[in-house]
């Protein structure tokens, strides 16, 4: 284990104190990692030379920004936090833009990750108002949108309405990872049929007040997913 020091913290260029990245993802070339950016530059990381580059852009704001990406062919596509809009960053030229999503006044924890399956991108709401799972076609970057069933209840918090913790393709589908409570269940998207349906979660599965699943990853057999418990 070693550390990579990030270009301003000891020369008091910029605090130790803030968040920086929420995330991670290699570019096209399988060298190059790019860091998904919770602040207001997106890190690139050289692994064959150790250095870490800051790329800024007027498209971040100064903090709570993404939270996971995924890559479709040159392009990082960025599940927004606080924000309406999808990031898209150019591996190939260093550019970032973004494309609007939702329209939320105040928007807060608005999706929950997000995963490719060919030239589409998905991501599964999180606390948006809309209670909208999103598709991106990145083929010309049009939006689509499809509301989740009725029978999906929401984790009632601190006064909003939570659903997913994260976003997972698993061969043809879209699995979203319930968050807290067991009531959203797991949300299973899929793409050939355009349906949404609500897996029950089992009821041995037992969670208080807080605890909750959070991350989601896909086994290589293509019919699998694994939920991370916190």
């Amino acid at each position: 284990f070693r550390t990579v020091e990030i270009p301003g913290i000891n020369d008091g260029i910029e605090s130790y104190k803030t968040w920086k990245f929420a995330d991670a993802v290699f570019g096209p070339d399988n060298t190059t990692l790019y860091f998904i950016p919770y602040g207001n530059y997106v890190g690139k990381y050289d692994t064959s030379s150790d250095t870490l580059t800051k790329i800024s852009s007027s498209v971040l704001n100064t903090k709570q920004n993404f939270l996971s990406g995924v890559l479709v062919g040159s392009k990082i596509y960025m599940s927004p936090m606080h924000r309406n809009d999808v990031g898209v960053y150019d591996t190939a030229t260093d550019t970032m833009t973004s494309i609007s999503v939702a329209s939320d006044s105040n928007p807060l924890n608005m999706f929950a990750g997000i995963a490719a399956i060919g030239s589409k991108v998905y991501t599964c709401p999180n606390q948006v108002s809309g209670r909208n799972l999103v598709t991106i076609d990145t083929t010309d970057d049009s939006v689509s949108t499809l509301e989740i069933p009725s029978s999906v209840t929401a984790w009632r918090i601190y006064g909003s309405d939570k659903y997913y913790a994260d976003t997972v393709a698993v061969g043809d589908k879209i699995i979203c990872a319930p968050l807290g409570k067991t009531d959203t269940g797991i949300g299973v998207y899929d793409t050939a049929t355009n349906a949404f349906t609500k897996k029950d979660i089992p009821s041995w599965i037992k969670a208080n007040s807080y605890a909750e699943f959070g991350k989601a990853c896909a086994d290589p057999d293509g019919i699998t997913a694994y939920f991370a418990w916190t």
